[in-house]
């Protein structure tokens, strides 16, 4: 087998079979649950496919519960790696509290970022903490606004 190996996480829950007849170097796999006429008895090994059927229970009703949540942790560290930054550095560089300028009715407000950091594309605002404004802040923004 060339190329990159499978992940742990389909190796343990699933048997390697054939070779896809194709350039993809992709294999099939078959569920370890399903037995031998269950609908996991060949899933291509591409687009999560093997994981998102051994989270449904519907497709994979012998799955213990254990695989079914190591499949959906795996699946969702995989998301986070995808997640844009909302500041465009690391979450590092957000500090713990930001003070709000010199406004007698501001006070601190603590800014919770994730304990892992992670090193994102950046472009978009998802994720992006927007603190609630307090009545002088609201009037010196509109101030601002509509000069």
């Amino acid at each position: 087998m060339a190329g990159r190996p499978p992940a742990k996480i389909i190796t343990d829950h699933f048997k390697q079979l054939d070779k896809l007849e194709n350039k993809s170097n992709r294999w099939y796999y078959a569920c370890k649950y399903c037995g031998p006429d269950g609908p996991g008895t060949r899933i291509e090994n591409r687009d999560n496919k093997p994981l998102k059927h051994l989270i449904d229970p519907i497709k994979c009703p012998l799955a213990p519960q254990s695989a079914r949540n190591a499949a959906r942790t795996y699946l969702a560290s995989k998301a986070s790696e995808l997640l844009p930054d909302p500041i465009g550095g690391s979450m590092a560089s957000v500090p713990e509290t930001v003070s709000l300028e010199d406004d007698p009715d501001a006070t601190n407000v603590v800014v919770q970022h994730p304990s892992k950091v992670l090193k994102r594309p950046s472009g978009t605002l998802l994720g992006y903490v927007d603190p609630a404004l307090t009545a002088g802040q609201q009037e010196r923004a509109n101030v601002k606004l509509f000069r």
